[in-house]
């Protein structure tokens, strides 16, 4: 059995996904329906939404903090809290992400003690407007944060 653990790329307010967290949902759900041995899919709340609305399964909904974001690490470590007393029945690991965001999600999964993690993307999962964060409106608004935040991706050890 393999656990998908599926991080968003925007939402709008407290709510509702984005159209990039709805198309990760998408590619999750084509996934899990298309899967013969079964998964555990754990997702960040808006891609969850999605999900349920797909009629996919959710296993663990990782939900917003008081603090009103959820880092990417935050999503592993819930997946890897989840996922603790299953371990022993998970064949693998994957990441489900915006292309351009699916590497540190990966990163975030081994540092999670997960370390065969693997990515899970499509490159129908795009950027839109619609999302709160201006961050994941447009790929060079999203690389510009990226180069900025990498210092608190270092310390918080999302990058290695």
């Amino acid at each position: 059995m393999k656990a998908i653990v599926a991080f968003s790329f925007g939402r709008i307010g407290t709510t509702q996904p984005s159209l990039s967290s709805r198309e990760i949902g998408r590619v999750v759900a084509s996934n899990v329906q298309s899967d013969t041995e079964g998964c555990y899919v754990i997702a960040q709340w808006e891609v969850a939404i999605e999900l349920r609305a797909l009629g996919v399964q959710v296993h663990c909904t990782v939900p917003m903090k008081d603090r009103g974001y959820l880092s990417s690490r935050d999503v592993a470590e819930a997946a890897a809290g989840f996922l603790s007393v299953r371990r022993h029945l998970v064949s693998g690991v994957y990441a489900a992400a915006h292309q351009d965001h699916v590497e540190r999600c990966v990163r975030c999964l081994r540092n999670a003690r997960f370390p065969g993690a693997k990515a899970m993307t499509d490159s129908s999962i795009g950027y839109h407007f619609d999302a709160d964060e201006w961050w994941v409106r447009s790929r060079s608004a999203f690389m510009f944060r990226e180069r900025l935040a990498i210092p608190a991706y270092l310390w918080r050890k999302e990058l290695f």
